[in-house]
Parts: structure tokens; C-alpha cells; sequence
């Protein structure tokens, strides 16, 4: 057969499974590219990783969900876990004390996110590094805020006797300190004799009136 007969023959066209094949493929793609944008994504790649003690993807995860979303609160709090597993005890207390500060619902759900376990595992690492800790504050504010969230009844006056101890360190540039402050009072009943907790919530707002909403 001559060229010229040759090129009048018509284009072969792929099977049709094959073109089912690859628009399956490219499909599985954009389903792929729009997971890995989206911050629930990281999260529960995340938690999945945790769930196997994978802690440093499980961070790496964490990590990636809040650059996609900077107020996820439960990648952050979900973060304390990952870097007290890698002995990172201030980091983790700084994104405990950002989780904090983020916005949730209610207390409730904030308290859920970890399991009672993973609260008391927190406050037994923090409690055996406070002694070394370079940044001792920001530890001792991780200490208030994990026995409140854990219901820690008992341990309710203890941790006011802390905070007061804690005053003469930096608290005149610490909302968070006249924040927890007034909570504790409040769960402790004072309110009923002394409605000086109002105060500390009035002054955690003038340091930091950007935060008043969380407040």
C-alpha cells in the first residue's frame, strides 16, 4: 500500500473503557486537589495519624490544616498532643494557650475534643517539665487552663492559689491571666460574696480589646 492511501485511512479512536478510564482517573485528580485545599482535609488526616501515634505527620497535618484555616481551634488543640508526644512541652503549651483563645461554641465542646486521658496525659507533662521550663509562665497558664477544661473540681482553689502566685511574673501583660482568673472565681462560687470577678474580665478586655468577644 502506497503513502498516499495510507494517510486517507481514518485515526483509530481509543476504546471506549479506556476513555472511561481516564476521565475516572482525572476525576479521582480534581476529587484529590479539592480535598488537599480543604482544612477538614488536614484535620482528620490529622487525627488519623494520632490515632496510629504518628506524631509527626499527625503535627505536619495539623499544621496544614491551619495554614488553610488560622481560627481552626481544633487542629491547634488537637497540635498540644502531637508536640507533648515529641517533648515539645512550650510549644505545645503556646498552641494551647492559642487554642484557647480561639473561637468555639461552648465550653463543652471545647472540652470534648480531647478525651479525659489525653487532658490528664497534658497536665502530667506539663506538671514534670515545669521545674526545667525556660518559659515557666506560659507552662503554669497551660496548668490553669487544662485542669478547668478537664473539671478538675478539686483541684479549683489550688489552681487560684497558683494564679495569685503567678502575679508578680508578667501578668500586667496578660490577658489570659485575668481571663482565667475570673472564670475561676466564678466556678468556685465567690461571685456570691465577692463580685470582684467582674474586674478581671473588664481588665483582660482593656489589655487586649481585640479579644473582647472571647471574653
Amino acid at each position: 500500500m502506497d503513502a498516499d492511501n495510507t494517510s486517507q485511512l481514518p485515526a483509530l479512536q481509543p476504546p471506549a473503557a479506556l476513555i472511561l478510564q481516564r476521565t475516572q482517573t482525572t476525576l479521582e485528580l480534581l476529587r484529590e486537589v479539592v480535598q488537599e485545599s480543604s482544612a477538614e482535609y488536614w484535620y482528620e488526616r490529622g487525627k488519623k495519624a494520632g490515632a496510629r501515634q504518628e506524631w509527626v505527620e499527625a503535627l505536619a497535618a495539623f499544621q496544614a490544616c491551619i495554614v488553610r484555616d488560622p481560627n481552626h481551634w481544633r487542629a491547634t488543640l488537637q497540635m498540644t498532643i502531637t508536640l507533648v508526644q515529641q517533648n515539645r512541652y512550650e510549644t505545645a503549651a503556646s498552641a494551647l494557650e492559642q487554642a484557647y483563645y480561639l473561637p468555639y461554641l461552648e465550653s463543652k465542646e471545647w472540652k470534648s475534643e480531647l478525651s479525659t486521658n489525653e487532658w490528664q496525659m497534658l497536665r502530667t507533662s506539663f506538671e514534670g517539665y515545669q521545674e526545667v521550663a525556660q518559659n515557666k509562665f506560659s507552662i503554669l497558664l497551660a496548668l490553669i487552663i487544662i485542669p478547668r477544661e478537664a473539671s478538675s473540681n478539686d483541684f479549683l482553689a489550688e489552681t487560684l492559689d497558683l494564679m495569685k502566685s503567678l502575679y508578680p511574673l508578667q501578668i500586667k501583660k496578660s490577658p489570659t491571666w485575668y481571663v482565667l482568673s475570673g472564670c475561676l472565681v466564678l466556678d468556685l462560687n465567690y461571685y456570691k460574696t465577692d463580685e470582684a470577678w467582674f474586674n478581671f474580665f473588664k481588665y483582660a478586655i482593656e489589655i487586649a480589646p481585640d479579644n473582647a468577644a472571647v471574653y
